[in-house]
């Protein structure tokens, strides 16, 4: 699954300049890589589902699906679309569960910071992260063939 990938690559720091192993692999330019790293997941998981560095065509492309589901019931291996403005797109992380003690999400994320100083949409690592549903705008639940 999706979430096991991941879990294997936290830890990974990008180099210099958002140089990374998930756009080189994809082929693209070192760019900002939070949907670059879901990508590269989705990939070495056995899926193809959408490739794309953008977590605006991740939202389009989900929507035009109807893999939208309420952030309330999102679940592991779910698509997790952060907006930390309200308004524009600006993360995408893949859901481990939703923890009842502390009433977030447990994610693992690319391209975001270790803590909670640096920028979490732009950082350099791969982390686990705790996020609460209100910086959550959607969710995506991919029909997963490889369950």
């Amino acid at each position: 699954m999706i979430s096991d990938v991941a879990l294997k690559e936290v830890g990974y720091t990008e180099g210099a300049n958002n140089a990374n192993k998930y756009s080189k692999e994809l082929n693209r330019p070192a760019e900002s890589w939070c949907a670059d790293f879901v990508s590269w997941c989705c990939i070495k998981s056995g899926e193809i589902v959408l490739n794309s560095a953008s977590v605006q065509a991740w939202y389009e492309w989900a929507n035009a699906k109807n893999y939208i589901v309420p952030v309330a019931t999102s679940v592991k291996n779910d698509l997790l679309l952060f907006s930390w403005n309200g308004q524009q797109l600006e993360h995408i992380g893949i859901n481990l569960g939703y923890n009842k003690n502390t009433h977030l999400f447990d994610t693992v994320e690319g391209n975001t910071s270790a803590d909670n100083t640096g920028s979490q949409a732009n950082g350099d690592c791969v982390a686990l992260k705790h996020r609460p549903p209100s910086c959550v705008k959607y969710a995506v639940r991919i029909p997963w063939r490889n369950k």
